[in-house]
């Protein structure tokens, strides 16, 4: 995945790519009688650890696709990179929905694609490093951002269930989530006729999850 890059190795990034597109390679010499030979090195040093560009041998370069990178920009990562984390988390909230219903309802979209994870007070510190690490944008308790991103939730203790392999909270909570958001009244009906709880919820919704066995 690509990463973004400072105003100044994007100006730089653009040239290159007017001048070379994405098939002809060049060198550092590009930029000689535009910058010094130690800003040459920085711009080619960021360019090239955030992925713009590719090294094509020892001394030579391509520009990436620039379509490529911005798509990259909102792949999915989050999921499986919290599976190396190193501190007890859970999905929460409306992300808990989506793993109890199998995905069945998806409340996100490649713009904006949120996570809220549950996560200990004291590993607060943790997180916050290990996101910024992983260039995953994050907020305490609320926030919205492009792309993806994830809530952090701070608890004193955390209780959570496996299912389908994902670490979330427990099915009471996910339901009085629903309960509680007008939103969800389809999940709520999903959670309702799949697990069989005894919750009123109205003829026309529950119509609506019949394809459930």
């Amino acid at each position: 995945m690509a990463q973004e890059i400072p105003k100044y190795a994007l100006r730089a990034f653009g040239l290159l790519y007017i001048k070379f597109g994405n098939k002809i390679s060049f060198s550092q010499d590009a930029f000689n009688w535009i910058v010094s030979s130690s800003m040459r090195k920085k711009i080619f040093s960021v360019l090239l650890k955030s992925g713009w560009i590719k090294k094509k041998s020892k001394k030579e370069y391509l520009c990436n696709e620039p379509s490529d990178i911005f798509y990259s920009f909102f792949e999915q990562r989050v999921p499986e990179m919290l599976k190396s984390s190193k501190r007890d988390y859970c999905f929460s909230r409306m992300s808990a929905v989506e793993i109890w219903t199998d995905f069945n309802y998806i409340q996100r979209s490649f713009e904006h694609n949120p996570y809220f994870i549950n996560v200990k007070e004291e590993d607060l510190d943790y997180w916050k490093d290990f996101l910024a690490s992983q260039n995953i944008a994050y907020f305490i308790n609320e926030g919205t951002f492009m792309g993806e991103f994830v809530i952090l939730l701070p608890k004193k203790n955390i209780e959570f269930v496996s299912h389908k392999e994902n670490p979330v909270e427990k099915l009471e909570e996910a339901v009085a989530f629903c309960q509680g958001n007008s939103l969800f009244e389809y999940p709520l009906a999903y959670l309702v006729k799949k697990f069989k709880l005894k919750i009123a919820v109205s003829k026309e919704l529950m119509e609506q999850v019949s394809f459930i066995v």
